[in-house]
């Protein structure tokens, strides 16, 4: 795998060569450090176990799930065990530009812009079919 164009810099991820997004696989053991980015991320949980620390407190983590983080929200993952990820991250340029509609969106724009930083919203209603739908891409029955 190759290194990610990410740098870390007092505890703030950052791009380091000008990229504007980058996708990555990630595999943690034990605990992953407290952290903030300068871009937003989307991690989608496709194996393992774990539990994700943030400031709305900690949860445990299921194949399935979906962690979506603001720019300068912290986070880390503790008591992990081959905790699989795949991260999307995309800097705030691309909401501004080609991801502007976004906005207009109702559920993207509450995500990524209006919605509260802390609270947990329910599981949406169609979960276990989006879970399986998860579990085919990750390769598992």
């Amino acid at each position: 795998m190759s290194t990610p164009p990410v740098d870390n810099t007092h505890a703030m991820l950052h791009f380091n060569d000008g990229s504007v997004a980058y996708a990555g696989h990630y595999l943690h053991e034990g605990a992953h450090e407290t952290h903030t980015h300068s871009f937003v991320e989307i991690a989608v949980v496709v194996g393992g176990a774990g539990t994700h620390h943030s400031l709305g407190g900690r949860r445990q983590l299921d194949i399935g799930d979906v962690i979506v983080l603001r720019p300068g929200v912290w986070h880390g993952y503790e008591e992990c065990r081959a905790l699989d990820l795949y991260n999307c991250c995309f800097g705030t340029e691309l909401l501004q530009r080609e991801l502007a509609w976004m906005r207009d969106d109702p559920l993207l724009g509450y995500l990524l812009w209006t919605g509260p930083l802390l609270r947990r919203p329910p599981r949406h209603p169609h979960h276990p079919a989006a879970r399986r739908r998860v579990d085919r891409v990750a390769g598992s029955s």
